[in-house]
C-alpha cells in the first residue's frame, strides 16, 4: 500500500513538473538552476563536487560535469520511474527504479539494463560503498547485494515485508535500511544477517546517513532521529517538517531536505540544526553532499539546488594613512589564485579591478574602500574594507588668519613652511607686535660643577641652549640662540618674556679668561665653561640689545 502511495505521489509531482535545486551557499542562500527537465527528480548522487547524476519519473536521468552550472539529459532506455542512484566513482553509477537496475561505467554515455531488476518490485534505494559492492532495497521488504558493480544481484533475508525506502552502507560489512512505520534494519556482516533496531517511532522513514563510525541520521515524516552508538539506541532530534533525505559532507556538516522546500543544516555534528531558505515550495526528495563545499538537492518540478561557500575576503596589504592630506589614494591587495577582484568606494557598486587600485580627486572627509574576490563558480566573498579620512584643508591654505599676525596662508604667513602646514603660528607664538619666535632646534643641555674661589664652595650649574627662528616685520628672519641657566637646581630664568624679544638671564659677564671657574651671582663664565660672549641686537619693535652666554 505504501509503495502505491509513493508511486501516486510521484505521478502527481510529475504533472506539476520536476525540479533540481543547487544552492550557492553564501550565507545559506540557495538558488534554483535549470535541470533540463520538468519531471520529478527522486534521487541524486555526486561522485565529486563537479560530477552529479539525478534520476526521476519517466526514466529521466540528468547529469552535470561542472558542478551544476549546466545539466544534460541522458538516455536511460526506460520510461519506468527511477528512485535511487549511487555513484562510487566519477564515471560509474548504479540506478534503480520500478523493476529496473541500470549501470554505467562511462559517465552515463551508455546505460545498461540489468535483468536482475525484474526480480524486484519498486526498488527505492541503492548504496555502493565500493565500485564492486552494492546493496538495494525495495518496496516489498527485499534486500539484495551485488559483488560486480551492479551486474548481478543476490537476495538477502531481510526478515520484513515492509516498504524499505533507504539503504546506506558505510563499508562492505555495515549497512542500514529504513522504511515504512519506522522499520530499521542493520547488518554488521555484509548482509549475511539483518537485525531490527528500535527507532522508537512508527513514522515512515525515507533517508539514512552516517556522519561518523557511530553517529547516524535517519529522516522521515517526523523529522530527524540520531544514534551515537551505531544504532543501539535512537533519539528524536529534530521535529517539524517531514524530511525525505539526508547527506553529510563531513563529520560535522549534514543537510536534510523535505516537504515544501524544507532544508535544515547542522555544522556542529548535529547539536544544532538550522533551517535555511530554499527559495522554493517544491517537494525536495533527495540531497547529496560530496563535501562541505558542495550540496545538491532535487525534487518536484525538476528543481536543482546547489551551494558553494564563498571564498574568504581578500587581504588589503596597503592603503593611505589616516588622516591623509592627499586627495589621492592607492590600495594594494591579494586574493586566492584564479579569483577575480572587484572594488568599490564609499558604497558604490563593485566593479572589476586589479591591484593596485588608485583613486584621485577625492573630497575631504571619511572614505571606505571595499574589495572582494569572486571564484570560478562566480561566488563573491565578503568584502575586505579600509577606512580613512582625508583632510586637505589646513591652516596654511584655509584663507583664515589663524594666528592673528595679519598674515594669511602660505607664503604670506611666515609661520607656514608649505600649503599643507596645519599651524600658521601654533608653534610660533608672537613675542612682540609683528614678531614670532619659532623653536628651530631642540635643547642642548650642559652640566658643570663650579667652585667659588677661596671658599671651596661647589655649585652645580645646568645650562641649556635653544635655537629660535625669529620672524620680524618686513619678512626678515633671523636665528638666535637662547641661553638659560639654573644653579643648584634653582629655577631657570626665561630668555623670552612678554616685554621683549630676547632677554638673557645674563646681566654681567665675568672675565672670560680666568683660569678657574668663577661664580658671580647667577652667572658663570670661565675658560673651561664658556668660550664665547655674544651680544644680540634684535631688529624692530624697539627691543633692547642683551648679552647672552654660549656654553661650551
Amino acid at each position: 500500500m505504501v509503495g502505491r502511495l509513493v508511486r501516486v505521489a510521484v505521478a502527481l509531482a510529475a504533472l506539476v513538473g520536476g525540479a533540481v535545486a543547487f544552492t550557492t551557499r553564501a550565507d545559506a542562500a540557495w538558488t534554483t538552476q535549470s535541470s533540463s527537465t520538468t519531471s520529478t527528480l527522486m534521487g541524486v548522487a555526486c561522485a565529486t563536487a563537479t560530477n552529479c547524476w539525478a534520476v526521476g519519473s519517466g526514466g529521466v536521468i540528468v547529469t552535470t560535469t561542472n558542478g551544476g552550472a549546466s545539466w544534460t539529459a541522458q538516455s536511460s532506455g526506460t520510461t519506468d520511474h527511477l528512485y535511487g542512484v549511487a555513484c562510487p566513482a566519477s564515471s560509474q553509477c548504479v540506478v534503480v527504479g520500478v523493476q529496473t537496475i541500470l549501470t554505467t561505467v562511462n559517465g552515463g554515455v551508455t546505460w545498461t539494463s540489468r535483468p536482475a531488476g525484474a526480480s524486484y518490485g519498486q526498488i527505492n534505494a541503492v548504496s555502493c560503498p565500493t565500485t564492486l559492492r552494492c546493496w538495494l532495497a525495495d518496496a516489498s521488504g527485499k534486500i539484495a547485494t551485488s559483488s560486480d558493480g551492479g551486474g548481478t544481484w543476490t537476495t538477502q533475508v531481510s526478515g520484513t515485508t515492509a516498504d524499505l525506502r533507504s539503504v546506506f552502507c558505510a563499508d562492505v560489512q555495515r549497512c542500514w535500511v529504513t522504511g515504512a512505520f519506522g522499520t530499521t534494519l542493520v547488518t554488521g556482516n555484509g548482509g549475511s544477517t539483518w537485525t531490527t533496531q528500535a527507532l522508537g517511532t512508527s513514522a515512515h522513514q525515507y533517508g539514512f546517513r552516517c556522519s561518523t563510525t557511530s553517529t547516524c541520521w535517519t529522516t522521515g515524516d517526523d523529522g530527524l532521529h540520531r544514534t551515537t552508538n551505531s544504532g543501539s539506541t535512537w533519539a528524536s532530534h529534530h521535529s517539524g517538517a517531514a524530511l525525505r533525505s539526508v547527506s553529510c559532507g563531513s563529520t560535522l556538516q549534514c543537510v536534510a531536505v523535505g516537504g515544501s522546500g524544507a532544508i535544515v543544516i547542522t555544522t556542529d555534528g548535529g547539536s544544532i540544526w538550522s533551517p535555511e531558505t530554499s527559495g522554493t515550495s517544491s517537494q525536495l526528495f533527495g540531497v547529496s553532499c560530496p563535501s562541505t563545499t558542495r550540496c545538491v538537492a532535487v525534487g518536484s518540478g525538476g528543481i536543482v539546488l546547489t551551494y558553494t561557500p564563498p571564498p574568504p575576503p581578500p587581504t588589503i596589504t596597503g592603503g593611505p594613512p589616516s588622516p591623509s592630506s592627499s586627495p589621492n589614494a592607492s590600495f594594494s591587495f591579494v586574493g586566492e589564485p584564479g579569483a577575480t577582484m572587484q572594488c568599490g568606494l564609499d558604497g558604490a557598486a563593485f566593479t572589476a579591478c586589479s591591484s593596485p587600485k588608485t583613486y584621485s580627486g577625492l573630497s575631504d572627509g571619511s572614505h571606505t574602500f571595499r574589495v572582494r574576490q569572486v571564484n570560478a563558480a562566480n561566488d563573491p566573498s565578503s568584502p575586505a574594507t579600509y577606512s580613512w579620512t582625508i583632510d586637505t584643508i589646513k591652516q596654511c591654505n584655509d584663507g583664515v588668519d589663524n594666528d592673528d599676525d595679519g598674515k594669511v596662508d602660505y607664503p604670506a604667513d611666515p609661520g607656514c613652511a608649505a600649503p599643507m602646514d596645519d599651524a600658521e603660528g601654533a608653534t610660533c607664538p608672537p613675542v612682540a607686535p609683528g614678531v614670532i619666535a619659532c623653536l628651530d632646534a631642540g635643547t642642548e643641555v650642559r652640566q658643570v660643577d663650579v667652585h667659588e674661589p677661596g671658599s671651596g664652595t661647589s655649585h652645580q650649574v645646568v645650562g641649556s641652549v635653544d635655537l629660535y627662528r625669529f620672524q620680524l616685520p618686513g619678512g626678515v628672519t633671523v636665528t638666535l640662540p637662547c641661553v638659560t641657566l639654573s644653579v643648584d637646581g634653582g629655577a631657570t630664568s626665561p630668555c623670552v618674556d612678554a616685554g621683549g624679544l630676547f632677554v638673557s638671564v645674563v646681566a654681567t659677564l665675568v672675565d672670560r679668561t680666568v683660569a678657574e671657574p668663577t661664580l658671580v651671582g647667577d652667572v658663570v663664565a670661565a675658560a673651561r665653561v664658556c668660550n664665547a660672549e655674544l651680544t644680540l641686537t634684535v631688529l624692530g619693535a624697539g627691543v633692547s640689545s642683551a648679552p647672552a652666554l654660549v656654553l661650551c
